[in-house]
């Protein structure tokens, strides 16, 4: 690829990381020691933990998913950039071709070798 070439790559690979990275933890055996606690109150507050827990979870992948999409959109905008920027290369490449040839030594008045030749 050329021009940013690795950066669009890497922002994906990233993103694809991150998710990765919420997915392992989401697959953690979040879970308690069985059977009976001893007390109500234990067993309460293991269950809320637990909920807590969840939650947190429910939370870390939507902002993973919100990063991602972002890396992913800059990725997305760094292509569109080099595509528009090779364009107008392109553009001036063209130009440039399809106008006459300058003299390199005693150019035409008016032309830009004449300016450069000290206004000849």
């Amino acid at each position: 690829m050329a021009g940013f070439g690795a950066v669009p790559d890497e922002l994906r690979q990233t993103a694809g990381r991150i998710a990765q990275t919420v997915e392992r933890a989401a697959e953690v055996a979040w879970q308690g020691p069985g059977g009976n606690y001893g007390h109500g109150d234990i067993q309460s507050a293991w269950g809320r933990f637990m909920d807590d827990v969840d939650r947190q979870l429910r939370s870390l992948r939507e902002r993973a998913g919100e990063h991602g999409s972002g890396l992913r959109d800059a990725a997305d905008r760094y292509l569109e950039q080099e595509q528009e920027g090779l364009g107008v290369f392109s553009e001036l490449q063209e130009a440039v071709e399809r106008s006459p040839q300058t003299p390199a030594l005693g150019a035409a008045p008016g032309r830009i070798a004449s300016v450069l030749d000290g206004g000849v």
